[in-house]
């Protein structure tokens, strides 16, 4: 029996509901995309029983995007699937190692390289299931997306390599076919239950929507730029100059009922971002209410990425500074809340796309502070 058309709009609209809240994680969180937890296995006394101890995981994923636009405008269609494998090792003297990789198909897609022919502009959105960087390619895109050594210790957690990472700055942005991932070395430090340092060198990036991946700088501008303080569009797209990314993080909650998180990121030669946040919560006989304050401060890094200030990232010649407030309650799974942002007037506030969402408020609160023990 033929199923009405209304009938599968009204399934295609929750399966893409319960897909995308499937899919949805908090900046404070850690990946768990693979639903592996990270957990860490018994140490063992030979490379080859760390191999065989090793656990492979899946991942299946499926997504549908339509634009349908107003009158004569090109409207379009995609439909995506794809899948991956996932294995790291068990534990030699405190060692693993890790890898995964990722295949999307185009499953019945409209052309998402043809221009609207009146406004000559490109698709926009549904080519995000695929690669923005090449259009015209919808099949045999492949990434891999995870190659690391991790070495964890005690309260001491070490990765290096291609890795998954949320951070307020750098994170999944995980609302496509694939997340943001970075590589580099990230270091991870439990001092005891109330403190808690991280700190990360990255220099390579493969955003989200990509298929390759990318030096830091190169990373900046692969999707559509805007336009510059003059109006005129922005040019930084292969012209931004950096050797990296310094990410220094420090939380704390020994002021209780309070988390003081402090989050630092330096792109050398282009910019520095600080920010700190706090977080209360309380818990009342209906569930729990909250707040938290927010701010951050951008000022410029050597030449903002190159020397030619019309191809240059960051152009600001003051300190950029943010502020946000919300206050919350939640039981169960209700949580309402109010929130506020303001950015001063000192210039415009400066954060690359393909390197994740911003980290404005709201953010949920700071989850239990742990790093796992072998």
């Amino acid at each position: 029996m033929k199923l009405p058309n209304y009938l599968l709009y009204i399934g295609l609209f929750f399966y893409c509901i319960e897909s995308g809240y499937s899919q949805h994680q908090e900046l404070q969180e850690k990946p768990k995309i693979w639903q592996s937890d990270n957990k860490p296995s018994t140490d063992t006394t030979t490379l080859l029983s760390a191999f065989k101890s090793g656990e492979i995981h899946g991942h299946f994923r499926y997504y549908f995007s339509n634009t349908i636009n107003e009158g004569s405008l090109t409207d379009y269609h995609a439909n995506a699937i794809g899948g991956g494998l996932r294995y790291e090792s068990g534990a030699f003297h405190g060692f693993n190692v890790g890898v995964s990789g990722f295949y999307i198909f185009d499953a019945g897609s409209s052309d998402l390289a043809a221009k609207d022919n009146i406004t000559g502009q490109n698709n926009r959105y549904e080519i995000g299931l695929f690669d923005v960087t090449n259009p015209e390619n919808l099949n045999e895109i492949n990434r891999l997306e995870e190659f690391f050594i991790k070495y964890n210790r005690g309260k001491t957690k070490i990765t290096f390599g291609r890795q998954l990472l949320n951070t307020p700055f750098i994170n999944l942005q995980d609302g496509r076919m694939r997340p943001t991932a970075a590589e580099g070395l990230w270091i991870e430090k439990a001092i005891d239950k109330n403190h808690q340092f991280q700190l990360g060198w990255l220099y390579s990036i493969a955003p989200r929507s990509t298929s390759k991946w990318y030096n830091a700088g190169e990373s900046i501008g692969l999707y559509p730029a805007g336009v510059d303080p003059n109006g005129i569009k922005s040019n930084y797209t292969g012209n931004t100059k950096t050797k990296g990314i310094l990410l220094v993080n420090y939380q704390t909650k020994f002021f209780k009922p309070l988390t003081i998180n402090f989050w630092n990121m330096w792109v050398e030669n282009v910019m520095n971002t600080t920010m700190l946040q706090i977080d209360w919560e309380h818990k009342i006989m209906l569930g729990k209410v909250y707040a938290s304050i927010q701010g951050a401060s951008q000022v410029k890094s050597g030449n903002g990425g190159n020397e030619d200030v019309t191809k240059a990232y960051f152009t600001n010649e003051k300190a950029v500074y943010t502020f946000g407030s919300k206050v919350g309650w939640k039981k169960n799974k209700w949580d309402v809340n109010i929130n506020f942002n303001r950015i001063t007037a000192g210039g415009r506030y400066h954060m690359p796309r393909e390197w994740g969402r911003d980290y404005f408020l709201p953010l949920s609160q700071e989850k239990e502070m742990k790093v796992s023990e072998i």
